[in-house]
């Protein structure tokens, strides 16, 4: 009969310190796109018709935050995958 697998304390703290991790580097890069990198008087959220009158620098930097955002988000959800979703589908055998 299969049975979960209990981490010790110190791995149960680094896997935790590593979600954290991730989880808030999506809600920074997150925030950097959508709130703080943007176009002289327009509001927060998607560019729309401001993005032809941005700043080729502004530009570049908010795309290289979108795509800091998306590596942190894959990273986080394969990290999930792999150490939470996985174990409860196909737990370990013990011998």
């Amino acid at each position: 009969m299969a049975q979960s697998y209990k981490r010790p304390l110190v791995w149960q703290l680094v896997h935790y310190a590593l979600i954290g991790n991730m989880l808030l580097e999506v809600i920074y890069a997150g925030y950097m796109v959508f709130a703080v990198i943007k176009p002289e008087g327009a509001g927060s959220g998607p560019l729309w018709g401001a993005a032809k009158t941005m700043p080729f620098e502004t530009m570049v930097t908010r795309r290289l935050y979108a795509v800091e955002f998306w590596i942190a988000f894959v990273g986080l959800a394969v990290y999930l995958a792999l150490t939470e979703i996985k174990p409860r589908f196909y737990p370990r055998e013990e011998a």
